[in-house]
């Protein structure tokens, strides 16, 4: 089971009523990288109070990949929210087939939904790389204006603006955090993207990980040339070592 807590920005409260709450549920084989699709079902959860803020609880019994939508009132607007994660459990295969069979519920129409770039197999996975470009969009189901301007908060930094690229289309590029890239591969920070409806009290916020710009945090190039000469002066060693060795002498 994981818990996900409501944690407002500056300015903002804690809503009086419980957000609205649903997560979909992707479950895979269990390999590196993410197996194949097993199934796909999405439920609904309602929080509960807890520590002054609201509470909601994923229990899911198999590996697989969550994403969570919120909608909720606050300063006097409708925020909806999304975040994900990747669920690492061991499947248990009686409670599956019991997950499986109650899974009736169905995602609200004309949601809005922001989509990165690499959901083109319709699984949600919010992390992104310092200093790699990205691109997005808000799907907006076709019932509102396209958005014309996003902010990016990246690891509580000053808000930057995401370049529009027309339609409802965006790109941003994460600036080059040195603290991750001097870290172990690990470590991540917070990044957060605000979408205005048009027309509208109506906002998209995304939540994801920022991590390194890549995984080894270190340069390519840096590192085959660190590799090949360290595999030179290995040969050289190798090389000069076997004409010293006692065994040579007794063949």
């Amino acid at each position: 089971m994981r818990s996900f807590y409501l944690i407002p920005g500056k300015g903002t409260d804690i809503p009086e009523e419980a957000p609205e709450f649903y997560y979909r549920f992707t479950s895979r084989e269990l390999s590196r990288g993410g197996g194949a699709v097993t199934g796909v079902h999405v439920r609904r959860v309602i929080p509960v109070r807890d520590r002054g803020t609201w509470r909601a609880d994923i229990d899911e019994p198999s590996f697989g990949n969550v994403e969570i939508f919120s909608r909720f009132r606050t300063g006097g607007r409708t925020v909806y929210s999304q975040s994900g994660y990747m669920h690492f459990v061991l499947a248990d295969g009686k409670r599956l087939a019991a997950s499986e069979a109650g899974s009736g519920v169905v995602f609200p129409a004309g949601w809005p939904v922001l989509k990165l770039e690499h959901d083109g197999d319709g699984v949600f996975m919010a992390r992104v790389r310092s200093g790699g470009q990205v691109f997005f969009r808000v799907d907006t189901a076709g019932r509102r204006s396209e958005p014309e301007s996003a902010f990016f908060f990246e690891g509580g930094n000053a808000v930057r603006t995401a370049g529009s690229l027309g339609n409802g289309d965006f790109t941003w590029t994460p600036m080059v955090d040195r603290e991750l890239e001097e870290a172990p591969n690990m470590l991540v920070k917070t990044a957060a993207v605000v979408v205005e409806i048009p027309g509208s009290d109506e906002c998209v916020v995304m939540t994801m990980e920022l991590g390194k710009s890549s995984g080894a945090g270190r340069n390519l190039w840096a590192g085959l040339a660190l590799c090949l000469g360290a595999a030179l002066l290995t040969g050289l060693c190798v090389k000069y070592g076997r004409r010293r060795f006692a065994y040579h002498d007794r063949y």
